[in-house]
């Protein structure tokens, strides 16, 4: 509801004071979320400072190949590898049951 809005009568306004207040409140919560924003900030600027070393040396490790992948999913990753089959499948007849029934 606009001040300028012919439409409105004036008397469907809230009153000056209750304006005021939520003017105030507005700015306040504007006011407090940007001295959080700004600790946040500060205090990532702040770890990034006392950061002694940002270059790490990373070792060197071995390429893995697709044959190495599929002997650990199929010996040692066995079990999970079928649960997450069985959720993905119950997820997609769920998903199939609920846009059949918006069609009906």
């Amino acid at each position: 509801m606009a001040v300028a809005d012919p439409e409105v009568p004036l008397s469907a306004l809230p009153p000056p004071k209750a304006r005021i207040a939520a003017f105030v409140a507005i700015l306040l919560g504007g006011l407090a979320g940007g001295l959080i924003a700004l600790a946040v900030f500060a205090g990532l600027i702040w770890a990034i400072c006392k950061t002694t070393d940002l270059s790490v040396a990373v070792t060197p490790t071995r390429a893995l190949t697709v044959r190495q992948i599929g002997e650990a999913l199929m010996t040692d990753y066995v079990w999970p590898l079928q649960c997450v089959g069985v959720l993905l499948t119950a997820a997609l007849i769920g998903a199939l049951v609920l846009v059949m029934e918006e069609r009906r």
